[in-house]
């Protein structure tokens, strides 16, 4: 069904019917500027140069507040995240079932750190879980595969793992920095790969 549109008060145009705000805007090829995530380089941007404003009758201004994590957008791209990654892991265990949970930390932003808790059935699911991850070329640069016993969303039980049940020549795998691809929003800084798991070994199972 096609979407419902409306002209606006200010100039002919045709917006969304069922927009409470209408923003027109021109997008200037330069002009601005920003600094990187790094904080070591600043860099051109491109400018929007608003024209007109218009809105409906007693609108409701809906905005996302932003800061250290977590807050509303760590929480908005945690999720959808985690739902890509699963997404992409289910092709590489046995079961789907197996994966028991995704968690993007909070101390990772929401998106830097991944903790998979997993049901092992097979000593290289763990290591097939890391490369997956780190092979979406996302900004997660850092894979944590703990057992299904451990709490995912607890930071103590976390760590417990990762000082119980990792054996580093054996269980952390540590990829070289991998350039962005062109027009990537990734910054080289999270152009990197690392990653543990902290399962039980087969002595212990």
């Amino acid at each position: 069904m096609p979407e419902k549109t409306t002209p606006t008060d200010t100039i002919t145009f045709l917006g969304t019917g069922g927009a409470r705000f209408m923003i027109i805007s021109q997008l200037l090829a330069s002009g601005g500027f920003w600094l990187n995530l790094g904080g070591t380089e600043i860099q051109s941007a491109y400018v929007l140069k608003t024209t007109a404003i218009t809105m409906r009758r007693d609108p409701i201004f809906q905005a996302l507040l932003t800061g250290m994590p977590m807050t509303e957008n760590h929480i908005l791209k945690k999720w959808a995240l985690a739902a890509a990654i699963y997404r992409a892991l289910v092709s590489v265990v046995p079961h789907p079932k197996d994966i028991n949970g995704i968690n993007l930390t909070t101390g990772g932003s929401g998106n830097y750190h991944a903790v998979v808790s997993i049901h092992k059935r097979s000593t290289s699911t763990p290591r097939d879980i890391i490369y997956t991850i780190l092979a979406m070329r996302l900004v997660t640069g850092m894979v944590t595969v703990v057992d299904e016993d451990i709490n995912i969303y607890d930071p103590n039980d976390v760590e417990w793992a990762i000082t119980t049940r990792a054996q580093p020549d054996r269980d952390i795998i540590i990829l070289p920095t991998i350039p962005p691809s062109a027009g990537s929003p990734v910054h080289p800084a999270f152009s990197r790969g690392e990653g543990v798991s902290y399962s039980k070994k087969e002595s212990a199972l």
